[in-house]
């Protein structure tokens, strides 16, 4: 698809689908393209809308000013390489997965890598 603004239609597939044993699960999506004045026909200015968007705003900015304030110069002043080493051996990405060896349990399980493995020739 080239780049521009969509809209994902979704329908309930149907016996009336061409193809319908091709389809996988029960909707069929199709991306149609819409322009700015689609957008606009459909969100309209609302003033309470943005009276809400703007108190989110602000909670957001005073949020972040007590944090600025309060906790990073806390964090700053309490974090460097040795408090930092002991979070860095618990990135998930640094620890042992249940999935970096085989689980018996697991092995008909979609969710598992040997599964996907065994069924990557497989074609709806």
């Amino acid at each position: 698809m080239p780049p521009g603004l969509y809209e994902a239609v979704m329908t309930p597939k149907s016996a009336a689908v061409a193809n319908p044993d091709l389809v996988v699960g029960d909707w069929i999506v199709r991306f149609e393209p819409r322009s700015m004045d689609d957008i606009r026909a459909v969100v309209r200015p609302d003033p309470e809308n943005d009276r809400r968007f703007a108190a989110a705003q602000r909670v957001s900015e005073i949020n972040l000013g007590l944090y600025r304030s309060l906790l990073q110069p806390l964090v700053q002043a309490t974090t460097n390489e040795q408090t930092a080493a002991p979070m860095k051996k618990l990135n998930p990405r640094n620890c042992p997965s249940r999935f970096s060896r085989p689980q018996p349990a697991d092995a008909a399980s979609p969710s598992s890598p040997s599964w996907f493995a065994s069924n990557a020739s497989r074609r709806p």
